[in-house]
């Protein structure tokens, strides 16, 4: 299970350094679940997570957490397959530049 989940996060990461540098900071994962994403704009409210849903990419804004947090995301890596978390982010990359 270690393995598997180290592989997803590496695999997350790649995509986050080839196509989130210019929009986002994040923490590599330390053999977690998760990687927490920070953009460098406020662009995490209720819309933007409507319209994840809507596309089947769900995530948890940081605003659950602290109800002002507009700039992060919690991006789970635990259950999607690879393919599932490259179509996710690549709707997230498109998303959050709308």
């Amino acid at each position: 299970l270690r393995k598997q989940l180290k592989r997803r996060a590496t695999f997350v990461e790649e995509i986050l350094e080839q196509r989130f540098q210019k929009i986002a900071t994040w923490k590599k994962s330390e053999g977690g679940f998760y990687i927490w994403i920070r953009f460098h704009e406020p662009i995490v409210n209720k819309a933007l997570f409507l319209k994840l849903l809507k596309q089947n990419v769900l995530i948890n804004p940081g605003y659950i957490y602290e109800p002002n947090d507009l700039r992060h995301i919690r991006l789970s890596y635990s259950y999607a397959s690879l393919e599932e978390l490259k179509k996710g982010l690549n709707i997230l990359l498109e998303l959050s530049r709308h």
